[in-house]
């Protein structure tokens, strides 16, 4: 196996240290914004989609609300964003999410379109940049920012971020209240130096998929 380049290395440390700063925007953010921007009507089901590291963030936002034992949420479901249309077939009354860290992902965005026709609610959740008029470029119901744009990969802070804000925003207060945790036992991590020690890239993603 090839070596990581020191530059590379570093700007990666970086980017996995900058974590729980990046997760304490997104819970204030969350915090002045609960609710506001959600239909009143329940939703029929969450659905959450994406591509590459995107359909993993999905699948954990999924697992992680499947593994609450609070109020159980409406029926949840995660996917690649090319399987909709075909193996998932958005319906009216969905709160239908597409995640795209760049806002660039030309099936995330067909997705989303499927899912406005067939009268679901449509979120993007993209960086902070992507996030500047992303409703009327994308023609969606809502723009959930979660994190400066991330310049290198695999990426770390941005999927972890959109778990962050998609579990607190959907979640509620028990969920938050879980994130500041998250956020507390990270800095008690990375601080103590331990993320060094790793020898392949590492994620911090939260008590859910790490128990």
């Amino acid at each position: 196996m090839s070596e990581v380049p020191a530059e590379l290395g570093f700007k990666f440390q970086t980017a996995v240290r900058s974590q729980p700063d990046a997760w304490k925007v997104v819970l204030e953010r969350v915090q002045g914004t609960r609710g506001g921007d959600f239909p009143r009507e329940r939703p029929r089901r969450y659905v959450f989609v994406g591509e590459g590291s995107s359909t993993h963030a999905a699948q954990l936002v999924m697992m992680a609300f499947k593994r609450d034992r609070g109020k159980p949420p409406p029926s949840v479901n995660a996917a690649a964003a090319s399987s909709v249309g075909h193996s998932l077939i958005p319906k009216k009354g969905d709160w239908f999410f597409g995640i795209s860290h760049r806002g660039t992902t030309e099936s995330t965005r067909r997705a989303l379109e499927l899912a406005r026709n067939r009268g679901a609610f449509t979120a993007l959740v993209c960086s902070e940049e992507a996030a500047v008029g992303a409703m009327e470029r994308w023609g969606v119901d809502l723009a959930i920012p979660t994190c400066p744009q991330e310049t290198i990969e695999p990426h770390s802070v941005s999927l972890t971020s959109a778990v962050c804000a998609l579990t607190a925003m959907l979640g509620g207060p028990e969920f938050e209240e879980a994130w500041h945790e998250v956020v507390e036992r990270a800095n008690s991590l990375l601080n103590g130096g331990r993320a060094d020690e790793f020898d392949s890239p590492t994620v911090i993603v939260g008590e859910w998929e790490a128990e």
